[in-house]
């Protein structure tokens, strides 16, 4: 293995050079400032695996189907959200795995893993809104 010098002292250096502080974000002049990596969407409040994007009102994985699974597995338990997940099972040749929310909490239902023709599809089921309050039949009627 071969031994390098700290990068901090550096970096430092280069950036008290250039008159910017290591706060402060390094942008040349006429450049904007970095993106966003793309996999850091985070729709409904679930941050999807590194290099996924959305196609169709779903999203493509960047992983793998188990790989997409551990990942979102992981997120769910992190954030300690009761799910009961369900699978991973084979339905007509398509690989399904899915984490149904135990609480009513949270502005999703239920996020859908699945893989179909070599690609991994992740769909995330949003939470139906409440009814609206309806009145009592007769209530406020005159005869």
């Amino acid at each position: 293995m071969r031994r390098t010098r700290p990068r901090a002292p550096i970096l430092a250096l280069a950036a008290a050079l250039a008159g910017a502080t290591m706060a402060a974000p390094l942008v040349q002049p006429g450049r904007s400032a970095p993106r966003a990596a793309p996999g850091a969407t985070e729709p409904h409040g679930l941050p999807l695996p590194r290099g996924s994007r959305a196609a169709e009102g779903r999203h493509v994985s960047g992983l793998g189907f188990r790989a997409t699974v551990d990942h979102v597995a992981k997120v769910l338990r992190a954030r300690g959200v009761p799910v009961t997940a369900t699978g991973p099972y084979r339905v007509r040749g398509v690989d399904v795995m899915r984490f149904v929310r135990d609480d009513p909490a949270g502005t999703w239902l239920a996020i859908h893993v699945w893989r179909t023709g070599g690609v991994t599809w992740i769909t995330i089921v949003p939470r139906p809104a409440p009814p609206a309050p309806t009145s009592a039949p007769g209530a406020g009627a005159s005869p």
